[in-house]
């Protein structure tokens, strides 16, 4: 709720889980690894800064191993999206 945001100084948090499943074999699917996501994640931050935008002043994308690597991904296919990004944790970060 707006009155919510204001008590915690305007963040809003998003935290998107992937719908991983892993097989009996070991195998995993539904990992951040399937590009289905990468729309889906963008049109959720559209839809939170459409019906939040006066109250929102940055958009920060922060990710963690797999996380990471989603997050480069999700920076180069729109880059207008986030105003900054954090990466963590990831050895296949994009040098240039």
């Amino acid at each position: 709720s707006r009155e919510y945001q204001l008590k915690c100084g305007r963040a809003y948090i998003l935290i998107p889980m992937a719908n991983e499943v892993r097989k009996e074999n070991g195998e995993v699917s539904g990992d951040w690894h399937e590009d289905h996501y990468l729309y889906e994640v963008k049109s959720l931050i559209d839809k939170i800064y459409a019906q939040n935008s006066q109250n929102i002043n940055k958009i920060i994308g922060l990710g963690d191993s797999s996380g990471s690597e989603f997050l480069s991904k999700l920076a180069h296919l729109y880059p207008t999206l986030l105003d900054e990004i954090v990466p963590v944790g990831d050895d296949d970060l994009p040098t240039k």
